[in-house]
């Protein structure tokens, strides 16, 4: 004879059984948390390891320089410790005025301090010097419109920006979210559904375009 054990109910005495909370959903909203507090605690660690590595692959004598800048700036700016992830940025620069990455997470830099005209500048600067590349210059136009619409509260000029980026790459979906967001506040929903419809093609794992069609559907 099989024996089939019974699994108790996922229900708010279950949760009084196996914890201190009173309910299902507060025992899933801690654990919820616990859970993205140890991600984040993981992933401090790692960018911590990460610049450790570096450190000591320079202390060996590795000459991948521009490299290794470019890794432990990304991993001080995400442990939120601007000032020294600049300052390897800016060592990138040094050795190679038209690298990217390093210019793409300057003005990343630039905006989480706040400094939105410098964000515009450096990535309108890059463009103009070292623009060869459709895809990188359509990515920057991109992050240049965001700031004009987010941050400075500039829509049209955003709009403008997000043009210009699709123009290049008819596949840059952030481009297409922002002209989304951008029909959606001036109310012209079939277009802004449009776009954000572009937006999951180019890229399904971004949740904010289905929630952007949810609100044009509402209206």
């Amino acid at each position: 004879e099989i024996k089939v054990k019974e699994l108790p109910e996922l229900d708010d005495e279950f949760a009084k059984e196996v914890s201190e909370f009173e309910t299902l959903e507060a025992l899933k909203e801690d654990t919820t948390k616990k859970l993205e507090e140890a991600n984040t605690a993981r992933a401090e660690r790692e960018y911590e390891e990460a610049i450790l590595s570096v450190d000591k692959a320079f202390e060996l004598g590795c000459d991948y320089q521009v490299y290794g800048y470019n890794v432990k700036a990304e991993a001080l700016l995400e442990l939120g410790l601007y000032v020294e992830s600049r300052r390897y940025y800016e060592r990138v620069i040094e050795l190679s005025p038209d690298n990217y990455i390093a210019t793409i997470f300057q003005v990343e830099l630039d905006i989480r301090e706040e400094f939105y005209e410098d964000a515009i500048s450096r990535a309108e600067a890059y463009i103009e010097n070292y623009g060869n590349n459709k895809d990188e210059v359509a990515d920057l136009k991109s992050a240049i419109a965001w700031t004009y619409m987010v941050d400075l509260n500039l829509p049209h000029e955003g709009f403008e920006y997000f043009k210009e980026a699709i123009e290049l790459n008819e596949n840059c979906s952030r481009a297409h979210t922002g002209i989304g967001i951008y029909y959606n506040h001036i109310k012209e929903y079939e277009k802004a559904i449009e776009s954000f419809i572009k937006a999951i093609e180019c890229a399904p794992e971004d949740g904010e375009n289905y929630f952007g069609l949810a609100v044009c559907y509402k209206e």
